[in-house]
């Protein structure tokens, strides 16, 4: 027996289900205590609604329009949802009224886009119904337990700055990795490095910002 949006939207939400005002940063979809905040910059959008799916559903559950006063905060839309978990599947619709240059910003609140800063993204996939299921952004818990890992707590004036592209440090054969290219083979690489005397190393990408890190 088929479901109904309510009974599906029953299913993934829990007791305290809330909506409120959230907060600009960080960017994308962060697990909070009690729900999720959503943050997505937009400068030229006048309406953002937050559309939520059931992990491999075609049809949305539930949009969320945004009040243009209450969730914006310089170009940074943003809402808080409570009462529910990673693993659901989100979009945004976008749309800018009036739009006088209709050919430049491309705005089709039709349209569920993906999360430019989603920490995840589920996998296109057929329908039972014979069309494809799109992409679409996904609530990820990206919490890490440090078990107790303190920084070392080096001095600036001691530090010795080793800075390296993860890609490129490690992708020659030379480098003698079992995964070069990546993080992994980085971290092959912290002996050779403390040896040099390295304390911290800086990640450059074209993709990020540079991000200082300690060595363990």
């Amino acid at each position: 027996m088929p479901t109904t949006q309510k009974e599906r939207l029953l299913e993934i939400i829990g007791t305290e289900f809330e909506i409120s005002r959230g907060r600009a940063l960080p960017l994308g979809a962060t697990v909070e205590r009690g729900g999720v905040n959503f943050a997505v910059v937009s400068e030229h959008a006048t309406s953002v609604t937050l559309v939520i799916y059931r992990a491999g559903d075609c049809d949305p559950i539930a949009e969320f329009p945004l009040d243009l006063r209450r969730n914006r905060t310089g170009n940074i839309w943003h809402v808080f949802v409570g009462g529910i978990d990673p693993g659901i599947e989100y979009g945004y619709r976008m749309d800018r009224f009036p739009n006088a240059e209709p050919h430049f910003d491309l705005f089709d609140p039709s349209r569920v886009l993906l999360d430019p800063y989603a920490r995840g993204t589920s996998r296109a996939a057929e329908a039972s119904n014979g069309g494809g299921v799109p992409r679409r952004s996904v609530i990820v818990d990206s919490s890490f337990d440090w078990q107790q890992d303190q920084p070392l707590d080096t001095s600036l004036a001691n530090s010795v700055i080793y800075e390296l592209h993860v890609g490129a440090f490690t992708r020659n054969p030379n480098s003698g990795v079992c995964s070069p290219g990546t993080f992994a083979g980085v971290a092959e690489k912290i002996p050779y490095l403390l040896d040099l005397g390295v304390t911290s190393a800086r990640r450059t990408s074209p993709l990020s910002q540079h991000q200082l890190r300690d060595l363990p």
